[in-house]
């Protein structure tokens, strides 16, 4: 009886060399604004929104910063490696990980498109601070104005004077201490 062919055995993998971060990454965090400096605004946004992206992009900049990983990313990587092993799926793994890291989601969009329609929104806020730290003197009003022609120029996207003094409103806290006020100053 004739020997059948030996099988072909799979190639084994490399390990293949990444940047860490990758660069691509790191430089649209940069053009966003993002800085090692702003850590303590990523667990706001994280216990606020419930977006695990916040974890990651700080546990990012922290690594790449050579900063200390602050405690409450540590504790949700910490949870999230739990939920890995609890009850490990025979089918479906995909959606059982991203359940477990706290991927999966309901209503509008997805957690990137949030995340990054939140971004777009503080980039607008720090716009406005900008602008009124230039020009203290300065109408409110005509600042959002200012900031709404040109996020619109920028985007393509049209965005009213309204909804920029909207996203101020909301969004200031995350630049501004709690007890901050800023008003409009009278006419």
């Amino acid at each position: 009886m004739p020997k059948a062919p030996p099988k072909k055995r799979k190639p084994r993998l490399q390990p293949i060399a990444v940047e860490f971060p990758p660069k691509e990454f790191l430089r649209k965090l940069i053009d966003m604004g993002r800085t090692g400096g702003l850590l303590d605004n990523f667990e706001e946004g994280f216990r606020k929104e419930g977006n695990p992206l916040y974890a990651w992009e700080a546990y990012l900049l922290a690594r790449w910063h050579k900063l200390g990983i602050p405690e409450w990313v540590l504790e949700y990587l910490d949870s999230t490696a739990f939920r890995l092993f609890e009850k490990p799926p025979k089918k479906d793994a995909s959606r059982y990980i991203a359940k477990a890291l706290n991927l999966h989601t309901r209503g509008k969009g997805n957690i990137y498109s949030r995340y990054f329609d939140l971004q777009d929104r503080l980039r607008v806020v720090r716009t406005v601070l900008k602008k009124v730290e230039k020009n203290p003197q300065d109408n409110l009003e005509q600042i959002y104005c200012e900031v709404a022609e040109e996020e619109t120029e920028r985007s393509g996207i049209i965005i009213s004077n309204v909804t920029v003094g909207k996203w101020f409103q909301e969004y200031r806290i995350y630049f501004l201490p709690k007890t901050y006020k800023v008003k409009p100053l009278p006419e």
